[in-house]
């Protein structure tokens, strides 16, 4: 226990001095967290991608549906081809969740590979939309 205080001066010091412990504490536990965050960076990460193999994003349906008939021509027609049915599905499934996330994160420049492939070069060099070919 602390002494008793007979003063007012004696008791604006010990709140001067509870403030600072109270203060060095806060830090202390900020300090503890920060680092406690900082271990947890890598089990959550690992989380995260696990999830991500899991759930398929919710994403526009064609696109969706494009990405599932890719990965049922690669995984199930080429790649795992005369696997069993249960290895293929489960394989395809998750294929497919993933490949959701990527499209996703990377959707900028897969839609500008897609839009590149629907142009044909004309004469001079420049993209032309397939559909219109050379008018003159």
């Amino acid at each position: 226990m602390s002494k008793k205080l007979s003063k007012y001066d004696e008791l604006e010091q010990r709140r001067l001095e509870l403030d600072l412990l109270l203060k060095a504490k806060k830090e202390l536990v900020i300090a503890d967290l920060e680092m406690l965050q900082a271990d947890l960076k890598g089990p959550a990460a690992l989380l995260k991608t696990a999830g991500q193999f899991v759930t398929p994003q919710k994403t526009h349906p064609l696109l969706k549906a494009g990405i599932s008939k890719s990965v049922d021509l690669l995984v199930n027609g080429l790649i795992l081809g005369k696997a069993g049915w249960i290895t293929r599905n489960l394989v395809s499934y998750l294929v497919r969740n993933y490949s959701t996330y990527l499209v996703e994160e990377k959707k900028a420049t897969v839609f500008q590979k897609i839009s590149s492939w629907f142009h044909a070069h004309s004469g001079n060099g420049k993209a032309a939309p397939v559909g219109l070919g050379d008018l003159g």
